[in-house]
């Protein structure tokens, strides 16, 4: 198959896939797979990998501008997103004074919580009809002081059962 040919197979597979910003680096890896005796499934893994890498840069950009911290080191929180350890990444992170913090994929702030979000649900979400947000907000206001009050209420304890047991059941590697 030709390079002309490789190329206008590869644009026209990435533009249907939505990918515009792949397409404009098409020459950038072919000359990559050029070099490196690539098939045609390892050119497109490249490019789509090209591709990440482009959107991830700049949703870091668009992140740091937002924040403004010009004194201040930013921390990026990622899970193992292979893109954070490409060394493009790297060096803007370096550069923009970024640091990445690499977490399991799993890992969640909600881990040690979420078991007592089923109670919420089960005790003011379920069946309510609240007129507006302050008035949800207000009942779940009304249900945290309740269950710190009765934080031995054996309901209250049933149902925070049921979402430990059913979690210890899941692997770890399983998000919510």
């Amino acid at each position: 198959m030709s390079e002309a040919l490789v190329l206008a197979k590869a644009e026209e597979q990435l533009l249907e896939l939505g990918l515009k910003r792949a397409a404009a680096v098409l020459p950038a890896c072919v000359e990559w797979a050029a070099g490196h005796q690539a098939t045609y499934a390892e050119f497109l893994h490249r490019l789509l990998e090209t591709e990440q890498e482009e959107r991830y840069n700049r949703y870091m950009h668009t992140r740091l501008r937002m924040a403004n911290f010009p004194y201040y080191a930013a921390v990026h929180r990622s899970g193992q997103f292979f893109t954070a350890k490409h060394e493009r990444v790297r060096n803007w992170a370096a550069e923009n004074n970024v640091e990445l913090v690499y977490t399991p994929t799993h890992a969640s702030w909600l881990k040690r919580i979420d078991c007592h979000f089923g109670p919420l649900r089960k005790f003011v979400l379920s069946g309510s009809n609240h007129e507006d947000h302050k008035a949800r907000a207000d009942s779940i206001w009304a249900y945290i002081c309740w269950r710190n009050k009765h934080q031995r209420n054996a309901r209250f304890l049933r149902e925070k059962k049921k979402i430990k047991v059913a979690r210890r059941g899941t692997t770890t590697e399983v998000p919510l």
